[in-house]
C-alpha cells in the first residue's frame, strides 16, 4: 500500500500522537523513532511525514498533548491556593506519563502555548504582578515542576569516582546559569536548590546533564559532585553564565560561538586541560 493510500486509511495526527505516547510509556523516549512509530501503527515510515515534518514536530505534538490533558484548576479562595493547585495538576500529569519531563523540556516553547501557562499567568496577575513578571514566573514555576521530576528520576547514579568524566551542557537559549562544586559528601551527580528562584532546570541522562534555563530571576544554581571529573559545554546562544570550578576536577571546557557574558573561575592547573573557545564569543573572562 502506498503512503498516499495509507494517508486515507485513517492515520491521523491524533492516532500518531497516541501511539507515540504509548510507545514511550512502554519502552521510554529512547525507543521513539519514526521507524519504530511506523511499525507500531503498521504503516510505512513515509506515511508519517504526511502528518509531521520531522521528529521535532512530533515532539511538539507530544508536548501539546501532555499539556492539554493537565486538568484546569477549579476556583480557589486565594491566588496562592490557585497557583499551588495548578502546579500540582501539572506535577501529577508529568508523573503519569513516562518521560513526560524529557519531552516537555526538549520543546519548552510548548509550555507558553498551553492553558496551564495561561492559568498560572492569570493567577499571578491576580496577585498583583505585571503581565511580563507574571509570564516569567509562570514559566519558571512550570519548568521547576517539570525539572524537579527529572531530578527525582535521574540524578541519582552510581558514582564512578575519579573514572570516566561526567558531562554537563548548558543548552541553547539558557541565561543566568551558575555551576559550582557541591559538598564532598553529596550522594548524587548534581543537586538543584529547592528554592524556585535559585534553581536551574536540569535533565540527567546517565552521566550527561543538560541544563535549560530559558527565563528566571537572578542566577539559577546547580551544584556538581566534586568526586567526579567533569567536561563542560556552553552552547549558543547563552547569556550570563558562571562556571565556578575551583572545587572541581575539570577535564575539558568547550564554548560555542554566540555565547555571551561568560565568567569562568578555574581550579589550580593539573596537567593539560583543553579549553575550546569558538570565534564569535562575546565577553568571556577566565
Amino acid at each position: 500500500m502506498s503512503p498516499e493510500e495509507e494517508k486515507h486509511r485513517g492515520l491521523t495526527r491524533e492516532r500518531l500522537v497516541a501511539a507515540a505516547l504509548e510507545l514511550i510509556n512502554k519502552e521510554g523516549l529512547e525507543a521513539l523513532s519514526m521507524r519504530a512509530l511506523a511499525d507500531k501503527l503498521e504503516v510505512k515510515a513515509a506515511s508519517l511525514y504526511w502528518h509531521v515534518r520531522d521528529r521535532r514536530e512530533l515532539m511538539e505534538l507530544l508536548a501539546e498533548s501532555i499539556l492539554e490533558s493537565v486538568p484546569r484548576p477549579r476556583h480557589r479562595s486565594t491566588w496562592r491556593e490557585a497557583v499551588l493547585a495548578s502546579a500540582d495538576a501539572l506535577r501529577r500529569r508529568v508523573a503519569a506519563q513516562k518521560d513526560a519531563n524529557r519531552v516537555l523540556l526538549e520543546v519548552p516553547d510548548a509550555l507558553e502555548r498551553s492553558d496551564a501557562f495561561t492559568d498560572l499567568k492569570a493567577q499571578l496577575q491576580g496577585a498583583g504582578l505585571r503581565a511580563v513578571e507574571a509570564a516569567d514566573i509562570a514559566l519558571l514555576a512550570m519548568t521547576y515542576v517539570i525539572a524537579d521530576r527529572s531530578a527525582a528520576d535521574g540524578s541519582h547514579v552510581e558514582l564512578d569516582e575519579g573514572g570516566k568524566p561526567a558531562s554537563i551542557a548548558i543548552d541553547s537559549g539558557s541565561r543566568g546559569v551558575l555551576l559550582r562544586g557541591g559538598s564532598p559528601d553529596m550522594p548524587d551527580l548534581i543537586r538543584v536548590p529547592h528554592e524556585q528562584a535559585a534553581a536551574s532546570p536540569a535533565v540527567v541522562r546517565g552521566e550527561t546533564v543538560v541544563v535549560r534555563r530559558l527565563r528566571g530571576i537572578g542566577r539559577g544554581e546547580i551544584e556538581l559532585n566534586p568526586r567526579r571529573p567533569w567536561r563542560f559545554k556552553v552552547q549558543a546562544p547563552t547569556w550570563n553564565t558562571v562556571l565556578d570550578l575551583p572545587a572541581l576536577d575539570v577535564r575539558e571546557i568547550h564554548v560555542d560561538s554566540g555565547a555571551t557574558n561568560l565568567e569562568c573561575f578555574l581550579p589550580e592547573p593539573q596537567g593539560v586541560v583543553p579549553i575550546h573557545i569558538s570565534s564569535g564569543v562575546v565577553n568571556v573572562t577566565l
